[in-house]
């Protein structure tokens, strides 16, 4: 019995398929690299926004933030 051909043909899909999976796995991360920085504009922009417009109220507002991130980090 034979089995070089089935196993040729198995080998050439699995093949196929993960190069397949390879380059949707690819796409993907270009799309999410290119949201997030999309992201992180906005939220450079903000801030300068909030800065330029109430800087001490931004400033509180990053204090309390710090003082919730180092007591759940404390936790």
């Amino acid at each position: 019995m034979d089995i070089k051909g089935p196993v040729k043909d198995a080998t050439s899909t699995a093949k196929r398929s993960i190069d397949s999976a390879a380059g949707q796995l690819q796409s993907a991360a270009n799309r999410t690299t290119r949201d997030v920085s999309a992201v992180g504009g906005n939220v450079q922009k903000a801030l300068d926004d909030s800065l330029s417009a109430q800087p001490y109220t931004t400033l509180a507002f990053a204090a309390a933030a710090g003082f919730v991130l180092g007591a759940i980090w404390k936790s």
